[in-house]
C-alpha cells in the first residue's frame, strides 16, 4: 500500500507543477483561444484545455481523470498528425500529461475496480 501512496503523492504533485507551469506558458506566450483558427482550436481543446481539465478532474477521481489525460493526449497527436502531416516532435506535450498516467497507475494501486 506505501506503493500505491507514493504514486498518488507523485501523481498529485506532478499534476499542480504541469498544470501550473502549463498556465504560464500560454499566459506568457499570449495566447488567446478566441483568436484562434478553427484547426488551432481543436488542437487547444486536446491539448492543454483537456489534459488540464483530467489533471483538475483526477484529483476527485483518480482514474477517470487520468484516463481522460491520456485520451486527450492521444487525440491532440492524432487530429495533429492529420492536420500537419507528422507527429508532433516534442516531448514536451508527453512530459507534461504524464501525471495522467501516475493517476491511473494509482487508481489501479489503491483501487482495482475503478
Amino acid at each position: 500500500m506505501k506503493a500505491g501512496i507514493f504514486v498518488r503523492n507523485l501523481a498529485k504533485y506532478s499534476s499542480f507543477l504541469s498544470i501550473a507551469i502549463l498556465i504560464l506558458v500560454f499566459w506568457e506566450k499570449g495566447i488567446m483561444p478566441w483568436r484562434m483558427e478553427y484547426d488551432q482550436l481543436v488542437l487547444f481543446m486536446f491539448f492543454p484545455f483537456g489534459v488540464i481539465a483530467g489533471m483538475f478532474m483526477s484529483m476527485k477521481w483518480e482514474g477517470l481523470g487520468g484516463l481522460l489525460t491520456l485520451t486527450c493526449l492521444f487525440l491532440f497527436y492524432v487530429f495533429s498528425q492529420q492536420q500537419n502531416g507528422i507527429y508532433p516532435q516534442q516531448s514536451s506535450y508527453i512530459i507534461f500529461s504524464s501525471p495522467g498516467i501516475f493517476f491511473v497507475l494509482s487508481a489501479l494501486l489503491n483501487d482495482p475496480i475503478f
